[in-house]
């Protein structure tokens, strides 16, 4: 006979995330509920390699001039500068500098004083995996199989390749990834996602 609109739905969910429906065997003889593409060493070696992959392409000496324009904010702040005042860079700025980056500025600084350039340098790697870690943990979440969000990350990444640099504006891809998330379970749950207020205030510093 023709099946129910709820129960085709759930069949299709099921069929797409390979979750078997209510009192039916999975695939292949797993038990309801699992997923066949997210159990056992396929759900973590198969993003584990895509995301090292990734992350080793981003890999290479700093190009982005404006990466040591971050060091040297960094470098101000830890030599007892202020968030904001006269540009110690320019004579001829008549308008106060404002370190809209303070927080990053600092870990540049850091890095540089740890390690010079090398060490700044793998400070893109480094953002580059939690941007990816955390868009995959996302699109886990939304419901999608191992194998579907792999794709999506993949797609992502490349869709974002063009403003991966040294620069702390990398972690932005994550901040919008957990806030989007946020946003959407607080649809679903109707409770509101105030988790967002420190994300914001830690995002804009």
């Amino acid at each position: 006979g023709i099946i129910p609109a709820p129960e085709a739905n759930h069949a299709v969910r099921g069929a797409i995330d390979g979750v078997a429906p209510e009192g039916e065997p999975g695939r292949e003889g797993q038990p309801p509920g699992t997923r066949g593409l997210g159990s056992g060493p396929f759900g973590l070696v198969l993003p584990g390699l895509l995301i090292a992959f990734l992350v080793a392409r981003t890999a290479a000496p700093v190009r982005d001039q404006d990466t040591f324009w971050h060091v040297v904010s960094g470098r101000d702040l830890l030599e007892g500068g202020s968030l904001s005042g006269p540009d110690p860079l320019s004579d001829l700025t008549t308008d106060p500098w404002i370190k809209h980056a303070w927080l990053p500025d600092l870990v540049f600084a850091l890095a540089d004083r740890v390690g010079g350039p090398r060490a700044v340098a793998l400070l893109l790697p480094v953002m580059t995996a939690v941007v990816l870690v955390t868009l995959y943990v996302a699109l886990r979440r939304r419901g999608g199989n191992v194998l579907l969000s792999c794709v999506l990350l993949a797609i992502a990444f490349l869709g974002m390749a063009g403003s991966l640099s040294a620069r702390p504006q990398v972690l932005s891809f994550a901040f919008t990834a957990v806030v989007g998330a946020l946003w959407l379970r607080a649809e679903e749950t109707s409770r509101p996602p105030w988790a967002v207020v420190p994300l914001t205030w830690l995002w804009a510093s």
